[in-house]
């Protein structure tokens, strides 16, 4: 069995690296993650093994990102990548 990224424990789920929501917003579900070694995968595969209970403390984060509590700052000079400003509050 994998273990959870979060803790190493036994993994009873699978979590998409990015977020399947986040993914239709930037069109990404049906682009390739590409790797440096230039392995590549739909990001729509590209899964994490977690154990439920340790991925659901993360979900504040992402409800924040969700809730469009973040913005798109500059791209990385030389690459697509983009850097995000988050700012994670508490309700």
């Amino acid at each position: 069995m994998d273990e959870c990224m979060f803790s190493g424990e036994a993994a009873d789920s699978a979590e998409h690296v990015i977020p399947k929501w986040l993914q239709r917003r930037f069109n990404l579900w049906d682009q390739d993650l590409v790797i440096p070694t230039g392995t590549s995968s739909p990001y729509r595969q590209v899964k994490i093994p977690v154990k439920e209970e340790h991925n659901a403390a993360f979900a504040a984060i992402e409800a924040s990102i969700a809730r469009d509590d973040f913005s798109m700052q500059e791209r990385i000079p030389g690459t697509p990548y983009l850097i995000l400003d988050v700012e994670v509050r508490k309700e």
